[in-house]
């Protein structure tokens, strides 16, 4: 999903002029944060639950196990990482602005900061998703192996 967001989403709030941004970022943002920790969440637990399993099977090196770990501890990191470096520097700006935005309070000058606050949340968001994909390749090597590897439940 996070991918997906900075590759079709951001590119789409972009095309829009600058004054119309803060209002579609903000209800992008809206409907993304009522689902991605859930998603985080329950991946995190169902890498636990591997990881687990993992570890107690002596059929099986322990290279699944740091694996399961790595993806149950990785994924659920976007929550943290987003109230550390996101809200911070994009999100609460980008707030700010669909509230100017919404009061018409929003100035012509500030087309510019919007332009770059979007992109600058696009650049954070990427880090989200390679989060996730880092999860999602440890957890996927860690059922499968690779060849030549040891690994697989």
């Amino acid at each position: 999903m996070n991918a997906s967001i900075s590759v079709i989403t951001i590119p789409s709030i972009q095309a829009a002029p600058a004054s119309q941004q803060p209002a579609l970022w903000a209800k992008m943002y809206d409907i993304g944060h009522k689902l991605a920790p859930t998603g985080a969440i329950g991946s995190s637990l169902a890498f636990s639950y591997l990881a687990t399993q993992a570890y107690r099977s002596s059929l099986t090196s322990r290279q699944p196990f740091y694996l399961f770990t790595f993806a149950a501890i990785v994924i659920p990191a976007i929550v943290p990482y987003t109230l550390a470096f996101m809200h911070p520097n994009v999100n609460y700006p980008l707030f700010a602005k669909a509230d100017a935005q919404a009061s018409g309070a929003l100035e012509t000058k500030d087309e510019g900061e919007i332009e770059r606050l979007v992109s600058d949340w696009a650049w954070y968001n990427n880090i989200r998703a390679a989060m996730i994909t880092a999860g999602a390749v440890a957890g996927v090597w860690g059922v499968v192996g690779l060849p030549g590897m040891a690994g697989g439940l």
